[in-house]
């Protein structure tokens, strides 16, 4: 008889969680049997009992309350969770071989360099200062290319926005933030700024307003499915955003 008001118990809970994976489901059962279990064996002991009654089976149940809340708010917990696993990339870290190919480029111009100031009393002015100009812009061009080692990715959970940009790593949490719009055009002036432009891209951008100090802008790869799995957990700051 106290196991069945157990069951019964969960079966109400598990009614709520349809639709979700069956492994998560049963593990939150039994997680929930075992915190059921383990009061009522509490109370056992208060009680000077030898095993649990129907009274503190039903007692403990009644503490945790309404199953079918607790069901719903399992639920919720368990979606926002696996959005948790949602990571939106700006920059993906370049491959092995592009990296070394665009490294030998740059070490070269350097190389290149060293090598007209080496032979510089030999060789005209005009041909010296055409060399250097080729190859300082070649300097330049391996340099820029080499911007998507500086990998960047945008992870959202219900703490705030994690960002992943090279080295640096920052959670901003979503009270610092009054507003969230999407910004037209190309934000380049700010760009390698981790706190405020964190490797964005040349194209439109998500702008994340603080209340103090400069605006956050990112350029997730999906903007629509990003400011969606954000108004999960900040509704408030997403309903000026058109998505």
């Amino acid at each position: 008889m106290t196991d069945e008001i157990v069951k019964r118990y969960l079966n109400k809970i598990k009614n709520e969680l349809k639709g979700l994976d069956d492994k998560e489901i049963n593990s939150m059962l039994n997680e929930l049997e075992s915190h059921i279990m383990d009061r009522a064996q509490e109370m056992v002991k208060e009680k000077g009992l030898k095993e649990p009654t129907v009274e503190i089976y039903e007692k403990v149940i009644q503490k945790l309350g309404d199953p079918e809340k607790i069901g719903k708010g399992l639920r919720m917990i368990e979606l926002k969770s696996s959005s948790i696993k949602k990571i939106f990339v700006d920059h993906p870290a370049p491959s092995v071989f592009i990296f070394s190919c665009l490294l030998f480029g740059f070490l070269g111009c350097i190389f290149g360099f060293i090598a007209i100031i080496w032979a510089a009393s030999i060789l005209p002015v005009l041909v010296i200062i055409f060399l250097g100009v080729i190859i300082v812009l070649g300097a330049v061009l391996c340099a820029f290319y080499l911007w998507p080692i500086y990998d960047t990715y945008y992870t959202i959970a219900p703490s705030g926005i994690t960002v992943k940009y090279g080295p640096w790593v920052h959670t901003y949490p979503w009270d610092v933030f009054e507003h969230v719009y999407v910004r037209k055009g190309m934000f380049s002036s700010r760009i390698g700024w981790a706190s405020v432009t964190p490797c964005v891209r040349l194209t439109n951008a998500v702008e994340f307003k603080r209340k103090e100090g400069w605006s956050l802008f990112i350029t997730p790869n999906d903007i629509r499915d990003f400011l969606q799995k954000v108004s999960l957990f900040a509704n408030d700051l997403t309903r000026e955003a058109m998505f």
